[in-house]
């Protein structure tokens, strides 16, 4: 079986895409507690990548997907797509979910220069990392588009 790591930077929907997929899904940061050792002062875990993979191998179980933020760091997975969208949107959502203004701009500048791509194709072979912009696409559109992509019946980037 493929499994699938569905990462991107925050706010780009990879939660709200990933409960509407039809597939059997863990969300990584069930796991943070257990691949970390403490939380920043912004409440925020300080994960140990190394840990967190030998959690995941673990927990891992026969989940189709594997959603979250570090996802593409995960040795178990087979391909990785990276969620992308428009830094002015990103900001706007950030905001909603209340983020300091240092962490949008930290997110903001990681979304424009493509970190989070960068690090999957230094990890994986370029061509088991696709991208798709949820830009202009709800989450149900951009489910789709992935299930298409999970059947071979569709291309994403």
């Amino acid at each position: 079986m493929v499994r699938y790591a569905l990462t991107g930077t925050p706010g780009t929907g990879k939660t709200t895409i990933s409960n509407a997929l039809n597939k059997k899904t863990l969300h990584l940061s069930e796991l943070y507690s257990e691949a970390s050792e403490e939380k920043t002062t912004s409440d925020e875990w300080l994960i140990d990548v190394e840990k967190l993979n030998r959690v995941f191998h673990k927990k891992k179980g026969d989940c189709f997907i594997v959603e979250g933020h570090l996802s593409h760091t995960l040795k178990d997975v087979e391909k990785v797509i990276v969620l992308r969208c428009d830094p002015n949107i990103l900001e706007s959502r950030m905001e909603k979910r209340n983020y300091s203004e240092s962490k949008i701009r930290e997110n903001l500048e990681a979304e424009a220069m493509g970190i989070i791509y960068s690090e999957a194709i230094e990890i994986f072979d370029r061509t088991k990392v696709a991208q798709l912009d949820t830009t202009n696409c709800t989450s149900e559109q951009a489910a789709e588009i992935l299930e298409q992509f999970f059947e071979g019946k569709g291309g994403i980037l």
